[in-house]
């Protein structure tokens, strides 16, 4: 998948859960983690699901500014009237787009930061939709990098020279046991 496709599923996460606060971050966080351990691209995908989400935010303003009449009609607003309500909704717009675009970069970034530290489970999701992640890992290359069984020995010996943990663990528990 592409950066525009995991940003285009955060997004759709985003509008799904936006009866919950800071929904916009969620999606953000789903873009992220879609995307990769890498923290900027991450944020780069997290900030364009937000725009994404922009979108219907964007067409229910437009429809409450057209319910309100704003734009109908001819000199039914005094001029300055007019210029107050127009840096409102500027003010609100900009407000908006922080909020939306804002909140999913920051969601991206902690979403490649979980993409990080779960490799096997991002990979799960991947092999769910039935594609692969777009830097080529897989299930057993990520379980070879973070196997728990295998440890560097740290007192003596080769430093390149690996040691099964569950060995010394038998041995401590059988010295216990005496």
């Amino acid at each position: 998948m592409g950066t525009f496709i995991n940003a285009l599923v955060g997004a759709v996460a985003g509008v799904l859960l936006s009866f919950i606060p800071f929904s916009t971050l969620l999606g953000g966080a789903v873009a992220g983690f879609l995307e990769g351990p890498d923290g900027r691209e991450g944020t780069v995908t997290g900030a364009i699901s937000g725009l994404f989400m922009l979108v219907p935010v964007a067409l229910g303003g437009f429809f409450v500014l057209g319910f309100l009449g704003f734009g109908v009609g001819a000199g039914g607003i005094p001029a300055t009237g007019f210029l107050f309500a127009l840096l409102f909704f500027a003010f609100f717009a900009l407000v908006t787009l922080a909020y939306t675009v804002g909140l999913a970069a920051l969601g991206g970034y902690l979403g490649a930061y979980l993409a990080g530290d779960y490799p096997d489970q991002r990979v799960a999701v991947y092999d769910a939709v039935g594609t692969s992640p777009p830097d080529g890992q897989t299930a057993t290359h990520s379980e070879a990098r973070h196997d728990p069984a295998r440890e560097r020995p740290h007192s003596r010996g080769d430093p390149d020279e690996y040691v099964d943990v569950t060995e010394r663990v038998d041995d401590a528990d059988a010295d216990h046991e005496r």
